[in-house]
């Protein structure tokens, strides 16, 4: 299981507290995780933690720029908003682009059903 999978499993169990170690750990192991760090943005931004979910933001930004921006779109606004709108803005990687390549598929729209 990875730190992905358990705070995601810790948070629908509501056990918000361990998310957050969780999330924490993960990111003293792998610091440079884009990945990782933005999930831990957009959890942060849930639970209303205006302040550490800039700063983890902030930090995914100066790593690499595209990434974070495309990683924050694709968790955000789903994966057709993710694409179109890297069409257009540079500053965005396309969700084809996101590392790691395993990681986005769990954020991948579903087709509509018949």
């Amino acid at each position: 299981m990875t730190y992905s999978q358990l705070a995601k499993q810790q948070i629908a169990a509501g056990d918000h507290i361990a998310a957050r170690v969780t999330y924490q750990e993960s990111l003293t192991i792998y610091p440079r995780s884009i990945f990782l760090r933005i999930e831990y943005t957009v959890f942060l931004e849930k639970l209303g933690d205006a302040v550490e979910s800039a700063r983890q933001l902030a930090v995914a930004r100066e790593i690499d720029r595209p990434q974070a921006n495309g990683w924050y779109k694709l968790i955000t606004a789903g994966s057709l908003a993710a694409f179109y709108e890297a069409q257009t803005n540079k500053d965005l990687a396309e969700p084809n682009a996101l590392i790691p390549a395993g990681a986005v598929f769990q954020y991948i729209d579903k087709p509509p059903a018949n």
